[in-house]
């Protein structure tokens, strides 16, 4: 398999940016159903925030791509499974993906607990312009 030349992480002290993880194994090979790779991508996810001194409840949100619109469910399915009740925020981008087989591929953003990122407001989102009806502000402040 050729290696793309990025760093699977990049740590800036209070935010940790994870390149984007598919199913491959160690030879490179992409096997298995939606499900099972969206597993697979979060495990190898786990394994590059143990490498930054993270774990999954640290992650804050991650951009998911799909091969096929219809996979939704079952990528719902996995990645509910795996948070339970910690929920980053997501977003899902359907299209092609350069891993021949791979079916999902998953980037995030980790957020360190340190002091130094503790601000007085910290909001997830804008407030939409007012009258508007948009649900944008749903989002949790940072705990």
């Amino acid at each position: 398999m050729n290696t793309p030349p990025c760093a699977t992480f990049v740590d800036t002290g209070s935010l940790v940016f994870l390149s984007g993880q598919t199913a491959s194994d160690n030879l490179g090979i992409v096997r298995g159903d939606t499900e099972a790779q969206t597993f697979r991508c979060l495990e190898s996810m786990e394994n590059r925030l143990s490498d930054a001194g993270l774990s999954r409840a640290q992650l804050v949100e991650c951009t998911i791509w799909l091969c096929h619109q219809a996979d939704i469910s079952a990528f719902n399915a996995a990645y509910a499974a795996y948070f339970g009740p910690h929920e980053p925020a997501h977003s899902v981008v359907i299209g092609r993906l350069g891993v021949t087989g791979a079916l999902v591929e998953i980037e995030a953003i980790a957020r360190r607990e340190m002091q130094a990122c503790i601000r007085s407001t910290p909001l997830l989102h804008q407030r939409p312009a007012s009258g508007t009806t948009s649900g944008l502000n749903k989002g949790r402040a940072l705990e």
